[in-house]
């Protein structure tokens, strides 16, 4: 066999093994309740479909993403994992790949509500039954930096939103017509009234500005909450803000974007208020961060809706519904 022949070989060996290690571009994660794992979304955006779930060695009830996709709460049911204690359990993974890894958090919430992630997905909330407990340094070095009761006299609240800030420092919540801060040292403060049901959102960063959305308020930017609190009207109130399903900012801080469960479409403001209104072919039940995707309803029997604010946006795609084969 001739040299030529022999780096023919090669070259072709080479080439299948680096064939055998291009996954494919993902768009994304998603918790399938069904399969209780998570599942990536192959493919580029619009025309992207759900993959095969992801082993994270438990029996999952409820994940929740970050923003950046890079880590993931799990809340495990009881006796999962054959666990000694027969109890329901939250665990903390990086994801990296496609492939989770789990990071022991001490003291973390055994059976949160929700969960919230910061904008930057560097700090995140979970709550349940009035306590907010706060968690920073993620995805790297995770660890409970405070812990907040939210309650009106005895009574325990239960926020209609909440967001935390991306330090782990102060969490904005909405309850009844009024939105509040809570610090971590455990202090809490009215910062304005608005309409019920409202939605709140931090931008990213250390700015600490906020943005609330409610029926009877519209769209309103709050500058630094943590101090002067100033307000600017983005969007005034109108049909679309009669159930707000979500609000969010984009990563760069400069729009803001809310899901409108009333009009059945998706909002995009600008910090000078322009607006941009994309129709949904669906009725958008909350607005989650994905990268520069934002999941707009569950992954379930349907197709699952996702409003796409990158450089194709702001535009509605779906992913296909599951076929009975996966």
């Amino acid at each position: 066999m001739t040299k030529y022949s022999l780096l023919l070989i090669a070259l072709a060996g080479f080439a299948q093994a680096q064939q055998g290690s291009i996954a494919g571009p993902v768009a994304g994660f998603v918790f399938d309740s069904g399969a209780q794992a998570l599942r990536p979304l192959r493919g580029i955006v619009g025309a992207a479909t759900a993959g095969d779930p992801i082993n994270s060695g438990y029996q999952l009830t409820a994940a929740y993403v970050a923003p950046r996709q890079d880590s993931v709460f799990g809340i495990a049911a009881a006796g999962s994992n054959n666990e000694s204690n027969n109890v329901v359990s939250t665990h903390y993974f990086t994801l990296n790949s496609g492939a989770l890894t789990e990071v022991a958090i001490t003291g973390l919430m055994a059976q949160p509500e929700r969960i919230a992630y910061s904008p930057s997905g560097t700090a995140a909330v979970l709550f349940s039954n009035g306590q907010a407990q706060m968690v920073a340094g993620l995805p790297g070095s995770p660890s409970v930096v405070g812990s907040v009761q939210l309650r009106q006299g005895a009574r325990t609240i239960n926020p209609t939103s909440l967001a935390v800030s991306d330090d782990g420092v102060y969490l904005l919540f909405a309850v009844g017509g009024s939105i509040q801060l809570a610090s971590q040292s455990g202090g809490v403060r009215a910062v304005m009234t608005s309409g019920v049901g409202a939605s709140v959102a931090f931008a990213p960063g250390a700015s600490y500005n906020a943005a609330v959305a409610a029926r009877g308020t519209g769209a309103v930017l709050i500058q630094n909450v943590t101090g002067g609190a100033a307000q600017q009207t983005l969007a005034a109130d109108d049909a679309s803000f009669q159930v707000v399903a979500g609000l969010s900012f984009s990563a760069d801080g400069k729009h803001l974007y809310m899901a409108s469960a009333a009009a059945q479409s998706v909002v995009t403001l600008d910090l000078s208020g322009n607006r941009t209104d994309i129709a949904c072919s669906c009725t958008p039940t909350e607005l989650v961060p994905m990268g520069n995707l934002f999941r707009l309803t569950e992954f379930g029997s349907g197709p699952l809706w996702l409003a796409d604010a990158g450089s194709l946006g702001p535009r509605v795609v779906f992913v296909p519904a599951l076929t009975a084969a996966q």
